[in-house]
């Protein structure tokens, strides 16, 4: 059952069917209950009557002398009866509709009875079920007076039965009533709530329809929002907030690729013209071994490439499961200042290692915290002028731990500031190549500092240098 509006229609009937299931019931019981106080008001009524007769006859006189003969003749059936006893003697009156037989006189009843005492309750006559009402009543005792072996002889014991089978009668026909008005309801709800869910669920299939029309090529269309029912503004919201995250995407990876190709297209120019300049003749040994030279270094290059661009898609996809253990970050700083030693010979800057009183503790990847501090202190190296300074520090700040490489470089002007961490920037695009950067440290820079929970900040200012700053929580 995947349908939402089977599934809305269902439980909505449900639900109704047990309220409906409550009143009915609570109609059912409350009606019933007002049968049986008919039922018993009629009962009470001949008791009454019987109870007069015996009271108010004169000494000597009959009991059924005081009762009318119609009265009298709507016992005649066998429907009712009454009988007219003595505690301790026999009958003294009984309906025809016992055919001389008696019903009985309780004694368990008469136990503890007083004069004027009336109950009813369910009982059988003739193996059917009957309504049975009893009282004691005396001309002579007042109310209230015990039932005693000594006045027993004063008291009369009255008991009027009628069968029920009417009664159930009426209490069938209450319960197909009930049945039928509340299967009405129940059909017209079902109608009723039927076209309510399809009419409300239009909205939603407005939505996947033009949902259905989002394709690769036009992921800058969006669901509408000011439009729709209020309760499903987030979810247009939602996906139309996910849309622009994956239009973002898609376009990241379009730029990607199109850079990738770029930047890879100057090496590999570089070595078919170096093979084919080698091939358009006989070449000496030192042209040989020079064309080999420019293939190896546009080759080496294009291996640099390719490693950056699979240590950033690594860094992206990956890094989530990526070992994390305590690692000093003071540490890690003077390690990779110790290691780039020789490049940053090489390039004439001197690099330096500021040393913290303490323990700078990170939680995270000691190879990619390693790949992070090297590449902002080579980026330090490869940027700056001949004779310049780079600094690494690391230090403790409050929860948090700042790794911060500083150079007095040419600097970075306002404008290339934020993109520095985008792929394949570069802010001179020439030197950038003469030098051998990838136009990717940075990018994976940024995205180990993002894995690890924190946020890297650059500021520059021309000809001072530029400070990069990594903040990462504190273990």
């Amino acid at each position: 059952m995947n349908s939402l509006r089977l599934r809305l229609v269902i439980l909505f009937l449900l639900v109704e069917a047990a309220v409906i299931l409550s009143i009915g019931a609570l109609a059912f019981h409350r009606s019933r209950r007002a049968l049986l106080e008919s039922l018993d008001a009629q009962i009470h009524a001949r008791l009454e009557t019987l109870a007069a007769a015996i009271e108010e006859r004169g000494p000597g006189e009959p009991i059924e002398s005081e009762l009318s003969r119609d009265w009298l003749e709507d016992f005649q059936g066998g429907d009712r009866f009454f009988e007219i006893a003595q505690p301790a003697g026999p009958v003294v009156l009984a309906s025809d509709s016992l055919d001389g037989r008696t019903y009985g006189v309780s004694r368990g009843w008469l136990d503890g009875a007083e004069i004027g005492d009336e109950t009813y309750h369910f009982d059988s006559w003739d193996g059917e079920e009957i309504r049975l009402a009893r009282t004691l009543v005396s001309p002579t005792l007042p109310m209230g007076t015990d039932l005693t072996e000594e006045n027993r002889d004063q008291a009369y014991f009255v008991q009027v039965g009628e069968r029920t089978e009417d009664l159930r009668d009426k209490q069938g026909d209450l319960i197909e009533y009930i049945a039928f008005v509340s299967a009405g309801i129940l059909a017209l709800s079902a109608l009723l709530v039927l076209t309510a869910v399809t009419l409300g669920l239009r909205p939603v299939r407005q939505l996947a329809v033009a949902a259905r029309g989002i394709t690769a090529d036009r992921l800058d269309v969006r669901l509408p929002e000011s439009t729709l029912p209020t309760e499903l503004r987030p979810l247009s919201r939602g996906f139309n907030q996910t849309l622009a995250r994956v239009e973002a995407a898609f376009q990241r990876e379009k730029q990607f690729l199109a850079d990738a190709s770029h930047e890879l297209r100057t090496p590999v120019s570089v070595i078919l013209s170096a093979a084919e300049v080698a091939l358009r003749r006989e070449r000496s040994v030192a042209e040989y071994t020079e064309a080999l030279e420019t293939s190896r270094a546009a080759a080496q290059r294009m291996q640099s490439m390719v490693h950056a661009l699979l240590d950033l898609a690594e860094t992206e996809h990956a890094a989530s499961q990526a070992p994390r253990q305590a690692v000093d970050l003071a540490a890690l700083a003077a390690e990779v200042t110790e290691f780039l030693q020789p490049l940053a010979q090489t390039h004439g800057v001197t690099v330096t290692h500021r040393a913290s009183p303490q323990s700078v503790i990170v939680r995270g990847d000691p190879q990619r915290l390693r790949e992070l501090v090297s590449n902002l202190t080579s980026n330090a190296i490869l940027h700056n002028r001949p004779g310049g300074r780079a600094t690494i520090s690391a230090e403790a700040a409050g929860t948090e731990a700042l790794l911060r490489v500083e150079d007095d470089g040419p600097g970075i002007a306002p404008e290339h500031l934020p993109h520095v961490f985008e792929r394949f920037y570069r802010v001179d695009r020439a030197r950038a190549r003469t030098r051998g950067g990838s136009g990717l440290g940075l990018a994976i820079a940024r995205w180990i500092v993002q894995v690890h929970g924190g946020h890297i900040d650059v500021t520059s200012r021309i000809g001072q240098g530029t400070v990069f700053t990594a903040t990462l929580p504190r273990a």
